[in-house]
């Protein structure tokens, strides 16, 4: 792989944590964070080894993050989707950005959506891929954790038990490039232990995620446009998920008959191009609350 995929910057942020990402794209392009998966890092290649290539051909400039507790960022304790937010504020303070579009993979679309429900001065669209919903409130913690209430040492041990099983099955996968570029993201994810991925499932299984869906974003006309992309075969995170973030949200919902959770794969291209056209077309004025569907082919 490319060195610059291994080019990692580092922020020491007010309370003297370090946040640490790696920007890849086009250079000059128009700024999107990116939000990694639950057991991913700032190493995840959303389209394997055309990653960059798509980036720069939807003229992004992607600076992927590594979470609390992942790869190379400290882990931040009783951590809270809010803390997550002032993150990115500071970080998008330090890179001296204007304007800039959030995108959330799995665990990391309630990340990417909690800077819409924040308001970060500046964020002009947020896009969910595959995205974890409010667990505890459609009555899906049982199913999705084995347990209805998920703590950090229960947590810890899942995610221990899940690096295992991902990493034998991207061993056994038949292309060597992909092996190594899945097996670098998930081993950096664990660098310095399960601390963030436990969060995540904490957070996402909460009674209370600290921000309200539909009231600090469907109803509130100065929120980001938000987008859903969700897959109707999505056996990690159902689609019921996506069927209740999208009617919760608004918005525009691309939803792919017979996509799985890693459509991001396949659909890295247009989900940025899509992101991008929404976040330089966006103006403070919303048309309608109502989520639309989309047809992914049109895009």
């Amino acid at each position: 792989m490319s060195s610059a995929l291994h080019s990692f910057s580092k922020l020491c942020l007010r309370d003297g944590r370090t946040l640490a990402w790696r920007e890849y794209g086009a250079t000059a392009g128009y700024p999107i964070i990116f939000t990694h998966g639950n057991l991913n890092s700032s190493l995840l290649q959303p389209s394997w080894s055309n990653t960059e290539h798509h980036a720069v051909q939807a003229n992004a400039k992607i600076i992927a993050v590594d979470r609390p507790g992942y790869g190379d960022s400290t882990s931040h304790s009783n951590r809270t989707y809010i803390d997550w937010a002032s993150d990115v504020a500071e970080l998008i303070t330090h890179l001296q950005i204007k304007k800039f579009a959030v995108v959330g993979y799995s665990s990391g679309g309630p990340h990417a959506l909690v800077c819409a429900a924040q308001k970060i001065p500046g964020l002009q669209a947020c896009t969910l891929i595959s995205s974890d919903a409010p667990y505890y409130k459609l009555g899906l913690n049982q199913p999705m954790y084995g347990t209805e209430n998920v703590d950090l040492e229960y947590a810890t041990t899942k995610a221990k038990l899940n690096y295992q099983n991902m990493i034998q099955s991207y061993k056994n996968m038949s292309k060597p490039e992909r092996v190594e570029i899945a097996v670098a993201d998930i081993n950096h994810a664990i660098k310095n232990g399960y601390h963030g991925a436990a969060s995540d499932a904490c957070l996402e299984s909460a009674v209370s995620w600290g921000f309200d869906l539909e009231k600090d974003i469907k109803m509130d006309v100065s929120c980001c446009p938000i987008t859903v992309w969700h897959g109707t075969d999505d056996h990690d995170v159902p689609i019921v998920a996506g069927d209740y973030m999208s009617e919760m949200l608004g918005g525009k919902y691309v939803k792919l008959e017979g996509e799985n959770h890693t459509l991001i794969r396949r659909h890295w291209l247009n989900i940025l191009k899509s992101t991008i056209e929404t976040a330089t077309t966006s103006s403070t004025e919303v048309e309608s609350t109502e989520p639309t569907e989309l047809n992914v082919n049109k895009l």
